[in-house]
């Protein structure tokens, strides 16, 4: 019988009567680097002493195509499920990925109602499905997160601290840009934007427009005052001071 294991299966072929066999093999990753950049693994099956190590083996995956699909490879030492096709034992195939109580999920869930993918630095999509959440959250290792509430139906960017922040407000018809507790942006359905800072805020460009189209208010509590370099015009059908 030729094989791609050389001796890995000697045994079982000598109490096998053909070449063929059923069923799934459980085994242990042991290489992830193809050389080839195929996405092929190499696993061990311990199923006897030594647990000689295969060749490199293809994995099943969600989609695959040329230059495109989903690529999870699974990483050395995790237990995987193979597969032989037409029950070859030289044409092996990884199926799959098994959870023990050495490698438990990432999240208990006994309602079944989260749907999780999260990378062994701690990335992760979160699909949560409860009644009262209904949200998608996109979320890096160190917790700068994108989430999707469909229930607040709001659309939230926050950093790590959740000091800075981008929020979209279906219901509200506004959408909210706060930097700290001190710097805010809102901007709603109706027109209206509203630009606050505690300390100052600068607006600058070469040339700066500031137009109403009814009435224009410049107020301030303290000092105010208006200066140009070059010449300096006030007009209007009636000028008005003090």
């Amino acid at each position: 019988m030729s094989t791609m294991y050389p001796g890995f299966f000697d045994q079982h072929q000598r109490s096998m009567q053909s070449e063929q066999l059923s069923g799934v093999w459980n085994a242990i990753v042991t290489d992830n680097k193809d050389p080839d950049k195929l996405g092929r693994v190499k696993v061990k099956f311990p199923l006897r002493e030594g647990e000689l190590q295969t060749e490199w083996i293809r994995i099943a995956t969600l989609m695959g195509g040329n230059d495109m699909g989903s690529l999870f490879l699974p990483e050395v030492n995790d237990e995987v499920l193979v597969a032989f096709l037409m029950g070859r034992l030289d044409q092996p195939v990884v199926i799959g990925s098994l959870w023990s109580k050495k490698q438990k999920p990432p999240e208990p869930n006994e309602k079944n109602d989260i749907r999780k993918i999260k990378t062994k630095t701690g990335h992760e999509i979160t699909f949560d499905d409860t009644s009262s959440a209904g949200t998608v959250t996109i979320k890096t290792s160190k917790g700068h997160n994108i989430t999707f509430a469909d229930k607040e139906k709001t659309v939230t960017v926050e950093t790590q601290d959740k000091q800075q922040s981008i929020k979209l407000d279906e219901t509200g018809k506004k959408i909210t840009i706060k930097c700290g507790t001190t710097s805010t942006i809102e901007m709603n359905a109706q027109g209206d934007i509203k630009v606050t800072g505690t300390k100052s805020v600068t607006v600058k460009g070469t040339q700066v427009k500031v137009e109403a189209d009814a009435s224009l208010t410049l107020q301030s509590n303290g000092m105010l005052e208006v200066k140009a370099t070059g010449m300096l015009t006030l007009k209007g059908a009636m000028v008005k001071i003090n």
